[in-house]
């Protein structure tokens, strides 16, 4: 069960990323040693870390439900797009909300999860038809892709519009399922090989509680209308 928002997971990306030691700072910490200034040391804030770079979210960042990412994406080669991507919101949801489709054992022993997007094309590149690299984390060394389910209308679409050029917008609700045992700890933003992903953390609504039905007597005297 989800308790209050969610913790964000451990960082992942498909290849090592070498730590980085800044040699400014190195030069910094060299020159305090060596150097006096009659004990005298000025008071600065320190200097937050930019959430930008480029026109692009910085890889790794932490983001809240609600706020927006920003990223290149190629989901077709010689398609290289940019685009800004919002989780709106997560809930988790019944396996009754999939009645008439045929589900696996391990799908029915999961939990699912619907998650709205909003999505903005800022790029050049039509990248209609594709389906946001946005997948569900659940703490594990496995990253799961939303599930499409044909004809169904309690959350969807899950793709883009077939025609998604520059200043589009589209709303999406993709479908997840955390294994048996597991559940959603972010969604994770991972658009290219090598990249460190993005998490969106947040509260996750449940489901309504089953409202117990009233006992209810009869009336004798009432009969069917119509």
């Amino acid at each position: 069960m989800h308790n209050g928002a969610m913790t964000p997971p451990n960082r992942r990306s498909f290849t090592a990323r070498p730590a980085l030691v800044s040699l400014a700072l190195v030069a910094g910490l060299a020159l305090g040693a060596c150097s006096g200034d009659d004990g005298e040391e000025a008071d600065k804030e320190p200097t937050a870390e930019p959430t930008m770079v480029d026109g692009v979210t910085v890889e790794g960042l932490d983001l809240a439900f609600g706020e927006r990412a920003t990223f290149v994406w190629e989901p077709s080669e010689g398609a290289a797009g940019k685009v800004e991507a919002t989780v709106e919101g997560v809930k988790v949801v019944s396996m009754d909300d999939f009645a008439g489709y045929q589900l696996t054992d391990d799908l029915r022993a999961s939990t699912p999860y619907f998650v709205e997007v909003s999505v903005t094309n800022v790029g050049d590149a039509d990248v209609g038809g594709s389906v946001l690299p946005i997948y569900l984390d659940n703490g594990s060394a496995t990253l799961f892709p939303s599930v499409v389910f044909p004809n169904y209308d309690k959350c969807g679409p899950r793709a883009l519009p077939e025609e998604f050029a520059k200043d589009a917008t589209a709303d999406l609700c993709l479908v997840f399922f955390a294994p048996k045992g597991t559940e959603l700890r972010s969604l994770a933003l991972l658009p290219r090989e090598g990249f460190e992903q993005i998490d969106w953390t947040g509260q996750v609504s449940e489901p309504p509680a089953p409202s117990a039905s009233a006992d209810v007597t009869p009336d004798p005297s009432a009969s069917p209308t119509g």
